[in-house]
């Protein structure tokens, strides 16, 4: 008669007493003993079709042995090392998937002084027409080729290495397309009195990191709008420009304990609770020990208290 071990299976009481079925047991004792993850390990073994006969169950039983369960995962364990081995070398015999990115684009910039300057430094100086570039573009590829190319991250690349203050900008072309001219159309935020000088020498390093761009920089005056771009939040003609609000920013990101319980004043409890409650946070961690540094933490406790 053969049968599966299990839990739940019936023995009768004469095969329950030989040693075969004695030894079996015990390992499902000990199975049931430990923890959940464990004995869904153990039970995993269980489930091995053993023939009742104890001529043949024998072998079998001997696996649960402590000497030879821990010989067993040892032996599992490299031969799923094997098994993961051989899959991935035959993966790479068959042609590894190239990376998304073409090589040029792989690279990580480091953006401190860009970081700096915005945080630090900068204030809206200049109106959006006055920033405003125009690149006519021409992508020499696939389509396919052309999605793996951002153009955007060559202008980081540049821009975050030799013109950090002109580092934040906004890009916006028509569709990626492979083999036709299209426009694309940069904002910059900052050195907007450079910005046809500027947009040249990153144009140029763009072309020589990808040779299948080929970009040539407009000195014509564009306006923003719908036809172009219409960027806004960094500069003195946006709808919603404050330039107090700026100066206290600034203070603010430089840990001015007093500027940042002022912004924090001016935000909406509805829509910026959350932010709300940090910069008041900020604040009081900021301030000196006084009035403003108490009013500060009160703020902060019935702010977080009138979250949704």
């Amino acid at each position: 008669m053969v049968g599966r071990s299990n839990f739940g299976f019936r023995r009768s009481k004469r095969l329950m007493q030989t040693p075969p079925a004695m030894i079996w047991m015990s390992f499902c004792r000990r199975a049931k003993s430990n923890s959940d993850k464990s004995r869904r390990k153990l039970i995993w073994l269980v489930h091995i079709p053993l023939p009742i006969d104890s001529t043949f169950v024998v072998p079998h039983l001997r696996l649960c042995y402590k000497r030879d369960m821990i010989a067993m995962r040892k032996i599992l364990f490299i031969a799923c090392a094997i098994v993961v081995c051989v899959v991935s070398g035959n993966a790479g015999a068959q042609g590894k998937p190239p990376s998304f990115f073409h090589p040029a684009y792989r690279g990580v910039v480091d953006k401190t002084a860009m970081d700096k300057h915005y945080l630090l430094e900068f204030l809206p100086r200049f109106k959006r027409s006055e920033c405003l570039v125009r690149i006519d573009l021409l992508f020499e590829g696939t389509e396919g080729e052309r999605y793996r190319a951002p153009l955007s991250m060559l202008f980081k690349q540049y821009l975050w290495v030799h013109e950090p203050k002109a580092g934040l900008f906004h890009l916006g072309s028509d569709h990626p397309t492979a083999n036709r001219q299209i426009a694309a159309y940069v904002q910059f935020a900052d050195e907007c009195d450079r910005r046809f000088e500027i947009a040249e020498a990153m144009a140029d390093y763009a072309s020589g990191a990808d040779p299948r761009y080929k970009l040539r920089v407009s000195r014509d005056h564009i306006l923003p709008g719908p036809d172009t771009m219409e960027a806004d939040g960094a500069w003195i003609d946006d709808p919603d420009y404050v330039a107090k609000t700026w100066v206290l920013r600034r203070k603010a990101n430089r840990g001015d304990g007093e500027a940042m319980f002022q912004i924090a004043e001016t935000m909406n409890p509805y829509s910026d609770h959350l932010q709300m409650y940090i910069t008041y946070l900020m604040a009081k961690n900021c301030l000196q020990p006084g009035k403003l540094k108490t009013e500060a933490t009160v703020r902060a406790q019935k702010t977080l208290f009138a979250m949704p």
